[in-house]
């Protein structure tokens, strides 16, 4: 059986209870299957509809710190990983996969909580599109440990330079900065998914992914998006907690809805308007997961 529509996450087993709160959150407010693939690991994750075991070749070096501690006790990753890096690398592929299973799909990071409005995701995407339709990002240019950002029409310092260099890509396309952590692909978009696997294994990308992918997968996306001058997409669909276990709070009760995209403070935007809010993004604590999804039922 082949479903309409469905979810994909995807996680190690170190982010089992993450991946299965962020699993819990979107069946509390949909109907559609979720997909937990789970890095070579048989566990199940009780909250999916289907939970695969997903083997695959990230052996790197283990001495590397996988995670960054804050004093809140939230976490997240080390971007300078290449342990980190060669996870993250399995998303095009996971997706490609899971689109043998569904016509559509959506991917939510699994460190997302997700609102009544998740399903909208799928409403806003053209089927018959041959490219992902990634949600809008924060910025439009990215900085990293001195890096990033841009002077006027020149692109060299940017972020993404070196790889667009590599894949000879013209960075003079580029409109909006996309985000990878929710996306729909349907079946037109398989070629994209196996040329952004392809590209995110060159050997001088696994030799040195913090130059070449700061940003990881969602670097070389945006690359490729460029290279094909395809700029439809999600709008601005989330809102970063940030450790803020208020966030949900002052976004709904004390922000609100303008109709236009308010920037709040660094990493802290709010979309146009209610519907268009699909997820909070970025908590790994499972009892501030589990709150979260209690507060959003009553909203």
């Amino acid at each position: 059986m082949k479903y309409p529509k469905a979810y994909v996450l995807y996680a190690n087993e170190n982010y089992i209870d993450i991946v299965n709160a962020c699993a819990k959150s979107i069946k509390t407010f949909s109907n559609l299957p979720v997909f937990v693939y789970l890095l070579n690991s048989d566990r199940t994750v009780w909250e999916a509809d289907k939970t695969i075991n997903w083997e695959c070749d990230i052996d790197a070096d283990e001495t590397e710190e996988l995670y960054i501690k804050q004093a809140d006790s939230n976490f997240y990753v080390n971007r300078a990983s290449k342990r980190i890096y060669r996870l993250i690398k399995e998303r095009p592929l996971i997706v490609k996969h899971a689109l043998k299973m569904a016509n559509t799909v959506c991917y939510v990071d699994c460190d997302s909580i997700a609102t009544k409005h998740i399903d909208r995701a799928f409403d806003l995407f053209n089927t018959h599109s041959f490219y992902p339709f990634f949600t809008e990002g924060i910025y439009d240019f990215l900085m990293m440990n001195g890096r990033g950002g841009a002077i006027g029409n020149d692109f060299s310092t940017t972020l993404e330079h070196p790889a667009c260099e590599l894949f000879n890509i013209n960075q003079n396309n580029r409109k909006k900065y996309r985000t990878s952590n929710i996306f729909v692909a349907g079946q037109n978009c398989i070629e994209f998914l196996e040329t952004w696997y392809w590209m995110m294994i060159h050997p001088k990308i696994l030799a040195a992914p913090d130059y070449y992918c700061p940003f990881q997968d969602e670097t070389i996306a945006n690359c490729l998006l460029w290279h094909h001058n395809f700029h439809d997409g999600l709008p601005y669909s989330y809102v970063n907690t940030n450790g803020e276990i208020d966030r949900i709070e002052k976004v709904y009760n004390e922000i609100g809805f303008t109709g236009s995209v308010q920037y709040i403070a660094p990493w802290f935007k709010v979309p146009r308007q209610k519907h268009e809010l699909l997820a909070f993004h970025g908590e790994k604590r499972i009892d501030e997961m589990n709150k979260m999804i209690e507060k959003l039922k009553k909203i």
